[in-house]
């Protein structure tokens, strides 16, 4: 049995699966410990005491929504495949000194796994700063994820990303059609 390719990059719990595809998954503990404290491995919160069961486990209130997860129980997960190599960006436009700095601090922080928090007015160029990492990431293989609360934002980003980059782009908001593979 071949694994759907909606499945690539998602966890799910045991119930979300027939037995055959569980076999296919990887299996993980649904929390893990840290340093003395227990986390959701689904949203990554901190599992507070007093979410605590009478069948003696723990469980997520942060993601309910998704199903529950309780410590005692298991998570299966199907890896992201790497995507295809490719040249995307077509922007050519040339970046401020102090923009390129931003840029290469944000590569600098990517390669590290460091959250990181560009702030700036409007028109400073914020778009085009992240261009060389979101190329960096889909060069290593990845898929980038841009989220803003306002639908606007990501109506614009999306025509902006389009024109931009040569690679597929997916424009998924709280009042868009369900979208769970790229063309």
């Amino acid at each position: 049995m071949k694994v759907n390719p909606n499945y690539l990059g998602r966890l799910f719990t045991e119930k979300e699966l027939t037995e055959e595809e569980r076999q296919m998954a990887e299996k993980l503990p649904a929390m893990r410990k840290e340093k003395g404290k227990l986390f959701c491995q689904r949203c990554n919160s901190l599992i507070l005491e007093e979410w605590y069961l009478p069948i003696s486990a723990y469980y997520c209130r942060e993601c309910l929504l998704m199903k529950r997860v309780r410590s005692d129980q298991a998570l299966y997960y199907f890896p992201q495949e790497d995507f295809p190599k490719q040249d995307v960006l077509k922007w050519r436009g040339q970046l401020t000194p102090f923009q390129e700095k931003v840029s290469e601090g944000l590569i600098r922080a990517v390669e590290k796994k460091e959250p990181t928090l560009v702030h700036a007015v409007t028109g400073a160029g914020k778009t085009e700063m992240i261009y060389q990492v979101v190329v960096k990431v889909i060069d290593d293989g990845g898929a980038v994820c841009l989220a803003s609360p306002r639908i606007d934002v990501c109506l614009e980003l999306y025509k902006r990303l389009q024109n931009d980059f040569a690679c597929d782009i997916a424009l998924l908001h709280g009042e868009s059609e369900p979208i769970f593979e790229l063309p």
